[in-house]
């Protein structure tokens, strides 16, 4: 990995040098060799074989939640100003430098951005730098265990980014918290949250349209559209289901993107993931994966890993959900995920061609 040195500064993360145009990988260095070398084959899923996280778990700390901020890899921008100006697809933002460093986190992959910096108003530097990597992590102000499910190769492209967002739930943010002000930064602007008995009393403004489970003050629940089960009942409990698709849909057409969540990200939300990614074509290879970079959070130890007993909560629950699922119809994991979306969750060929449009970026 070559560096560059701008204001006598070393500067990190780069990974090729051309002027001020430089490209910066944004994958974790645990994360790409998780990616790189692990590989779940076809059939996988319900083979009864054990998780192959575990080996890369072991460099992050699992005694703090802290870790999750060294799973994300931000750009370093430095100099002698005092704020820097970012700019992609028509739309800026700003950032304090602090101690000579602006430290920018959540930025897209395979995007170019054009920068500026300026002291006191006046602005004394200017450049641009390209974006590499696949996987996108999060992050989140204290929130652990978010990511970006776009990226991976899928039917005729793949998964468009910024679009649907996986994450925690965030029930003590508001409008001005860092978590809020962050998801409308990038542009998110629906949260579905897949909770179904434990959703929020009374949801708060963070200016996001919210799709979930409201509760009166005597704790009944006013209004259940959105919130799911997870891993094998969900494939035969389909309740709400249908209506999270939709609020996607409803979110998408209107230009935003979508934050999903059920409490630690885990396991409702892990399938729910799963299913996006199965109906859009991508491979049970990289849905397992997907699925199992919770491992990489520490919060409430939630490991996607086994113990000494391969059919453990929970890879042998995603395991029960693949062989369930082998049982529908289909050739391939796509075509099975859609027939059962068609014929038990009552989704419509419509809907489906609606998400592919939305969220698949044509090669």
């Amino acid at each position: 990995m070559n560096i560059i040195v701008r204001n006598g500064k070393v500067h990190p993360f780069i990974s090729v040098v051309n002027g001020k145009q430089v490209s910066y990988n944004l994958e974790n260095d645990i994360v790409r060799l998780y990616m790189k070398n692990v590989s779940y084959p076809d059939g996988y899923g319900k083979s009864g074989k054990p998780s192959l996280i575990r080996p890369y778990c072991r460099f992050v700390n699992e005694s703090s939640s802290s870790s999750w901020t060294e799973i994300t890899r931000p750009v370093l921008l430095f100099g002698d100003g005092d704020t820097v100006k970012l700019t992609n697809d028509n739309k800026t933002l700003s950032y304090q430098l602090q101690n000579g460093c602006a430290k920018i986190y959540n930025l897209i992959p395979r995007r170019t951005y054009t920068w500026k910096m300026y002291k006191s108003g006046k602005e004394i530097d200017k450049g641009s730098f390209t974006t590499e990597g696949t996987v996108r992590m999060i992050k989140l102000g204290n929130s652990v265990n978010c990511r970006d499910i776009g990226g991976y190769p899928c039917e005729g492209g793949y998964v468009a980014y910024n679009k649907l967002i996986r994450g925690i739930q965030i029930d003590n943010a508001d409008y001005v918290s860092v978590e809020a002000q962050t998801l409308r930064d990038m542009g998110i602007t629906g949260e579905i949250d897949l909770r179904l008995k434990n959703g929020r009393y009374t949801p708060k403004n963070i200016g996001l349209t919210y799709y979930g489970s409201v509760y009166g003050v005597s704790k009944v629940i006013k209004s259940d559209k959105y919130g799911i089960l997870g891993y094998a009942p969900l494939l035969t409990n389909t309740k709400n289901l249908n209506n999270c698709l939709l609020a996607i849909i409803t979110e998408l057409e209107k230009g935003g993107g979508v934050f999903f969540h059920c409490t630690s990200g885990a396991d409702r939300t892990g399938t729910f993931s799963a299913i996006l990614l199965g109906l859009l074509g991508v491979s049970e290879d990289n849905i397992i994966k997907d699925w199992e970079m919770t491992s990489f959070c520490c919060w409430y130890n939630f490991k996607r890993i086994d113990t000494e007993d391969l059919n453990d909560f929970p890879f042998g629950e995603m395991r029960t959900f693949f062989k369930k699922l082998d049982a529908y119809n289909g050739n391939t994991l796509q075509e099975k995920i859609i027939y059962w979306l068609k014929n038990k969750a009552s989704v419509k060929q419509e809907t489906i061609d609606k998400l592919k449009n939305l969220l698949i970026v044509k090669s």
